[in-house]
């Protein structure tokens, strides 16, 4: 399963992303210890272009998951990055400030898509 990190460049709660991929290692890798041949079929996909898409970067290489990465050297266009993410993705979660248009725009095209989608809001009030 190949799970899409998608966040807004505004986002700042670093602990969402980090709980996020705590979470999926509780549900996908339900035992105590790490078995690297239960685990080859979770790959985290992200564009390597916020803090959020660094730090689940990290995090995830950190408990033993793959990580790739489509880049802004691969496609330049953020909008169109997110779709590559998108439509690779099995699922899919996206970390938004609740501002920025083209994340908006995203989670319209996700959802058009027909993938599984998590939105997680930063309030800043």
């Amino acid at each position: 399963m190949k799970i899409a990190i998608i966040s807004s460049e505004d986002f700042e709660p670093v602990y969402m992303v980090k709980n996020y991929i705590y979470f999926i290692e509780r549900i996908y890798r339900p035992f105590s210890y790490y078995d690297p041949e239960y685990d080859e079929h979770i790959t985290f996909i992200t564009g390597l272009d916020t803090l959020i898409d660094s730090v689940a970067s990290v995090k995830a290489s950190m408990d033993g998951f793959a990580v790739e990465a489509i880049t802004n050297h691969i496609e330049p266009d953020e909008f169109k990055r997110n779709q590559i993410l998108i439509d690779d993705a099995d699922r899919i979660a996206i970390f938004w400030d609740g501002k920025n248009d083209i994340v908006k725009d995203t989670i319209e095209y996700a959802l058009s898509c027909k993938k599984d989608i998590e939105i997680y809001f930063d309030k800043k009030e």
